[in-house]
């Protein structure tokens, strides 16, 4: 199953990433400086992460009781965090 979202993932950012440099290069005809790119894809993979790692940390299961209220369809937005 990872298998098949990582394919998925991959094709679809390397066909974006195409679409992207075949745009700005051949229709908008714009020079970047290579300076330019680096610093944003430096950006890019900072914030992935940084995500990342927020995401490892917030990871935890779901108990019983919150699967419960989340599965029902009415109004479960403000259930979950009770104060």
């Amino acid at each position: 199953m990872l298998q098949n979202y990582l394919v998925a993932a991959v094709s679809l950012s390397v066909g974006g990433g195409i679409f992207l440099c075949a745009f700005i290069f051949l229709i908008l005809k714009t020079e970047i400086a290579a300076a330019a790119i680096v610093a944003g894809l430096i950006w890019i993979f900072g914030f992935q992460i940084l995500e990342f790692i927020a995401d490892f940390i917030m990871l935890h299961p779901l108990s019983l009781g919150s699967v419960d209220i989340l599965s029902k369809p009415d109004d479960c937005a403000g259930k979950l965090h009770k104060t």
